[in-house]
């Protein structure tokens, strides 16, 4: 065929799905479209109603199509292509069993392409269920995006770097405050406090916010831990790839490449 439409799962597609994607692909004239994206929660439980809301917004992540509509992007999720510029700057990788979508839309933007995100409807993405579920999967995008920013460096983004700078600054902190009440410093203690309140402020602004606007004041707690653990557990995650990384052992982790060569205009 001529055009390309990828579908992942743990998502819903309306019916006008692909028509509007070919549609978008064919008026713009971009090499990668594709739409926004709502999360819905996996069940009525708290626990998922928690991560689908912490999952919303600009505050839970720096990708574009999970809380702004329209115009050029860096990435859209899952995509449609013309079947043309495979041929002209190469499939996926498959070194990278996660993230090769990234690294493929970057590549695009890096030979000097376009990507389009569309207003005309949003998918519906499902987050996973329980807490466990879904942290290990922000640890898992962290350590591939490191991978992808190691094999590929022009797919590096700030969102894809500032949780590792979270993550070792909270362990910074807690330090900090552990040496104050060992060595009997109260002003450490304070230190610590005073450098973490600026995030944990927004987080508990963002995460009653949320809840107002899904009629569940109650479970704003609920968010602003669950905000807490995916921004730290995906920070450890990045680290985590840097130091496999480091160490060699990253390589065990990559996927095959048979068949598969980069293709350079």
């Amino acid at each position: 065929g001529e055009i390309v439409v990828r579908t992942d799962a743990h998502a819903t597609y309306p019916p006008e799905y692909v028509a509007l994607l070919v549609r978008t692909l064919e008026e713009t004239g971009a090499d990668l479209v594709g739409t926004a994206m709502e999360a819905v929660p996996a069940d009525d439980s708290l626990r998922a109603l928690a991560i689908c809301y912490a999952v919303a917004g600009g505050f839970a992540t720096g990708s574009a199509f999970r809380y702004r509509s329209g115009g050029r992007v860096d990435t859209v999720p899952f995509g449609c292509w013309r079947r043309s510029l495979f041929d002209r700057i190469g499939l996926f990788d498959p070194r990278l069993t996660r993230n090769q979508d990234n690294e493929h839309a970057s590549r695009i933007l890096h030979r000097g392409g376009r990507i389009h995100q569309t207003t005309a409807l949003k998918l519906r993405y499902i987050p996973r269920a329980t807490l466990r579920e879904h942290l290990r999967q922000r640890v898992q995008n962290g350590m591939w995006n490191a991978f992808t920013q190691r094999l590929h460096p022009y797919a590096f983004r700030w969102r894809h770097f500032l949780p590792a700078l979270f993550f070792l600054g909270v362990l910074f902190c807690v330090g900090l405050a552990l040496a104050g009440a060992v060595l009997g410093r109260p002003l450490f203690s304070a230190l610590a406090a005073a450098l973490l309140l600026p995030y944990l402020s927004a987080n508990l602004l963002v995460s009653v916010e949320q809840a107002r606007l899904h009629a569940r004041p109650a479970l704003a707690p609920v968010v602003a831990v669950t905000l807490f653990a995916q921004h730290f557990v995906y920070g450890y995650g990045i680290v985590l790839g840097w130091l496999l990384i480091a160490t060699g052992r990253w390589r065990r982790r990559l996927g095959g490449q048979k068949g598969w060569k980069e293709v350079r205009s």
